[in-house]
């Protein structure tokens, strides 16, 4: 649903595909990059609490109640990507 919603956005949103969704989702919710703390795959090995979690901050991105870039931004820190900067 998230990626549909994104390009629906025109770009607005800082990420498109499934894959960087779930990485975002993931990683936010255990508050580092989630391979650190979830057996791979995620989606097998998430506790009934960390899956709840999960869709509820996806409905949060979905309906734009949380900043998307911002959790974007916190996950590729988490990850010491290089940050994109706009100018």
């Amino acid at each position: 649903m998230l990626p549909s919603i994104a390009s629906a956005k025109k770009n607005a949103w800082p990420i498109h595909h499934d894959h960087c969704f779930m990485r975002v989702i993931l990683d936010n919710i255990v508050g580092c990059a989630w391979y650190e703390v979830i057996p791979s795959p995620a989606y097998n090995n998430l506790t009934d609490e960390q899956a709840s979690a999960a869709l509820n901050l996806a409905r949060q991105i979905a309906t734009e109640n949380v900043s998307l870039h911002v959790l974007n931004q916190r996950s590729k820190q988490w990850r010491n990507k290089q940050l994109k900067l706009e100018f």
